[in-house]
């Protein structure tokens, strides 16, 4: 990006320099658009008189040489006339006094600037964003109820995008898929309430004991680009405009929609994405841990123009293989301290393979993931009739033991294996369960392997080794 060292001038972030390398288009097509570069931009050339060399560079650094027969273009010239005229009415108000002094402006006033010293071109990472001069915007605020967060508040909103109502609109929507729908099109006026039954993201129906929840979308105002580039372009130094943040956190959103809706891609805040398909740059931290290289960006207004300032992320990453191998990698730095590998996988989502896969209409794999809620523990299931024996803190699969209920309908569902009501997560097995803790228990087989009219205990070892889970395609 270029720009003249023209610095603040009493206005915000006007005066961030200005931006002639490319642009990153919006508005003026779909919403959903990108997914192949930008909409009609062209490719962004970087400039650089690095050379790269013959050396092998580090995984994180890539060297970019100018492309050939490309000129480095002059700053932005209309840019230069907007802020040079800003200067200029800035400063023939005369001499700089106590009755021009105040405390509405964001910077100190600085008639003098640009008159002493040299002036220089700097580029930095930043691209124009050109939105179509009629666009207009409007915001909703979404809340949903009962409460969800993360990746649940997440899947509730591509549901709602889904629902009659709105999927006509679902090009002309982004969202932050929290609590901020961004629209084209007018959806409608004052609140509306959508009920959404929860379903699991590839599944083609809700399963039957799924929740409903109720999404409340509430018109919040209108946003008019025009309004935001008419006061970037003014050269009045009393020029305000009031909705200058809620119209730069819904380009943000714009910007952003297509990272947080792909399944290719991982987010992290509101602004950070990292591609972690088999071609991204990634490095081995050690420890089943990796880096993946991904960008920041964030819009900003400058002088004259919108600008989305992109640069290089970085995040550490656990490393995609079986879980066993995980915990070796780790455990082997670690001396195998149980305390530590169990804060290293807690809360960590695995996808379990153990069982057939199951597929949607279309043929689609959804997927089996469990989040890990700690190592197995002698305290699981207090409270239960029958509660899992656990030999000892982290044990395995063989020193792990639940009831198993005698009944030929029960094998294989959930009221099979004591300890399994649904929805009431417990420790047990190194893995998320589906139990609960209580007080002590009573009526409990003193004898590993000795049963009871109802049932035997068996160790979750031999339950998977027999096949059990097959029967009705659960899992203790």
């Amino acid at each position: 990006m270029s720009g003249r060292d023209r610095g603040g001038r009493g206005r915000g972030d006007r005066g961030r320099g200005s931006s002639d390398r490319g642009s990153s288009r919006g508005g003026d097509g779909s919403f959903r658009g990108g997914r192949g570069g930008g909409r009609g931009g062209g490719p962004v050339h970087v400039y650089s008189s690095v050379s790269c060399g013959n050396s092998a560079e580090a995984w994180w650094l890539t060297c970019h040489a100018r492309p050939p027969g490309h000129i480095i273009p002059a700053p932005n010239a209309e840019a230069t006339r907007i802020e040079d005229l800003y200067q200029k009415n800035l400063s023939s108000g005369g001499p700089l006094d106590a009755a021009r002094l105040g405390l509405t402006d964001n910077f100190p006033r600085r008639p003098g600037y640009g008159t002493r010293g040299q002036k220089v071109v700097l580029w930095t990472n930043y691209f124009e964003l050109l939105p179509a001069p009629n666009l207009v915007l409007y915001r909703y605020h979404v809340n949903v109820l009962p409460a969800a967060t993360g990746r649940k508040l997440t899947q509730i909103i591509r549901l709602l995008l889904e629902a009659p109502g709105y999927i006509d609109f679902r090009d002309d929507i982004v969202t932050d898929f929290k609590s901020t729908l961004i629209s084209r099109r007018k959806l409608s006026s004052g609140e509306v309430k959508t009920v959404i039954k929860y379903r699991v993201e590839g599944e083609d129906e809700p399963r039957d004991n799924a929740l409903s929840y109720t999404v409340h979308v509430e018109d919040t105002g209108t946003l008019t680009v025009a309004e935001l580039t008419g006061f970037l372009t003014s050269t009045n130094v009393n020029a305000a405009y009031s909705n200058k943040l809620p119209i730069i956190q819904a380009l943000n959103i714009m910007v952003g929609h297509y990272a947080k809706s792909s399944t290719a891609i991982s987010t992290i805040g509101s602004s950070k994405a990292f591609a972690l398909g088999q071609g991204s740059d990634r490095g081995d931290l050690g420890a089943g841990l990796i880096a993946f290289r991904g960008f920041f960006s964030s819009v900003r207004v400058a002088a004259s123009r919108i600008l989305v300032n992109i640069n290089v992320s970085h995040g550490a990453f656990y490393d995609p293989i079986p879980l066993n191998q995980l915990i070796e990698k780790y455990g082997r730095e670690q001396h195998f301290n149980l305390f530590k590998v169990e804060s290293f996988i807690k809360r960590v989502r695995v996808r379990t393979t153990h069982l057939k896969e199951k597929t949607n209409r279309t043929g689609q794999v959804v997927p089996r993931v469990k989040t890990i809620f700690g190592l197995a523990t002698k305290n699981d299931g207090h409270g239960l009739e029958h509660p899992p024996r656990v030999q000892k803190h982290g044990a395995n699969a063989k020193e792990v033991e639940f009831f198993l209920s005698d009944s030929p309908q029960a094998i294989g569902s959930s009221s099979a294996v004591s300890g399994t009501a649904t929805g009431q997560p417990s420790k047990s097995s190194g893995k998320k369960g589906k139990g609960k803790k209580g007080g002590p228990s009573e009526n409990i087989p003193t004898q590993p392997g000795s049963s009871t009219s109802q049932g035997r205990y068996i160790s979750v070892y031999d339950f998977f080794k027999t096949g059990s889970p097959q029967q009705g395609d659960s899992e203790p």
